[in-house]
């Protein structure tokens, strides 16, 4: 009896002894997973600071080469007599401009992504100002245009757009062909319908942009008012001629309006915009309308059916 008594001490001993051991190991299990934790997440710091570190190195540099640009164009400031223009000299004149910008610290090495001029020489700058009904990327940037104004102007020209569309397609005029023409079409002068959509034009990107940046718009966007038939409802006229025969089959396209007139193989790539209300796909919508075929190897336009 003694026997199994002893056994059965030994047995708990054991046992405890097991358990003891067992939620030791455990414990200490779990204090390694959260070290582990731990110490990733400080490599994780570290490394964030390291990045932020070397984004700071070269924030520093760009800093001392800035303040040595500015410190350069100090010494030529001071080295040089300053330049006050007379009053009433104005405009200035290209060396009394260059003076000038010299004083106000500003020249081509100024600024890695701009160069300053004057607004005059704006009216100088030749660039395209609306593409369709969209005001372009660069007359956007030059213009400064806030997107409420970038809404306004788009809205009040895909809308000029669209009664210059209706009433192309309500006046324009039809000639059979004959000959080696294939297609005539002509397009009448309406002074009244032409005065109304470029003073609405004008009087909306005025009131918009202001005087200064309107009148800059308006003088960026001529190409695209002349192709809205906004400059005295001039009467423009197109006419395409077959020439050559089998594989050197030609057409040549003439465009005459009382501003200009150009004679220039038809191409996918050139179709004179005043017709586009007649034709949205250019030469393949005249080719199936007049019944003839384009060239061999007359690519269409991209989105063409």
């Amino acid at each position: 009896m003694k026997r199994i008594l002893i056994a059965l001490v030994i047995l708990a001993a054991g046992t405890g002894a097991f358990c003891a051991f067992q939620s030791a190991a455990t414990q200490l299990q779990r204090e390694a997973l959260t070290s582990r934790a731990a110490w990733v997440a400080q490599t994780q710091l570290v490394s964030q600071a390291q990045s932020e570190r070397t984004e700071l190195e070269g924030r520093v540099r760009e800093l001392k080469l800035n303040l040595s640009t500015a410190q350069q164009i100090m010494a030529a400031r001071t080295s040089q007599p300053v330049f006050r223009p007379e009053r009433g000299s104005l405009p200035l004149s290209p060396d009394q401009c260059e003076k000038l910008l010299a004083e106000l610290g500003f020249n081509w090495n100024t600024s890695g992504d701009y160069v300053v001029v004057s607004k005059a020489t704006l009216q100088w700058i030749n660039l395209d100002g609306m593409k369709g009904a969209k005001l372009t990327a660069v007359a956007d940037s030059v213009l400064a245009v806030t997107p409420k104004e970038r809404t306004a102007i788009e809205s009040e020209a895909q809308r000029l757009q669209a009664e210059y569309k209706s009433w192309v397609q309500a006046h324009a005029l039809r000639e059979e062909p004959t000959g080696d023409v294939v297609a005539k079409y002509s397009i009448p002068a309406d002074t009244a319908f032409s005065g109304n959509c470029s003073n609405a034009f004008a009087s909306g990107m005025l009131a918009t942009l202001g005087d200064e940046r309107g009148g800059l718009l308006l003088d960026y966007a001529s190409s695209w008012m002349t192709d809205m038939g906004m400059y005295g409802g001039e009467a423009t006229t197109m006419t395409v001629k077959r020439y050559g025969a089998g594989d050197e089959l030609r057409l040549n396209a003439e465009f005459h309006s009382a501003r200009s007139t150009w004679s220039t193989d038809a191409s996918p790539s050139q179709f004179p915009e005043p017709f586009r209300p007649l034709f949205p796909n250019g030469w393949p919508d005249v080719a199936k309308r007049e019944g003839f075929e384009l060239p061999k190897g007359f690519e269409e336009p991209p989105g063409s059916p």
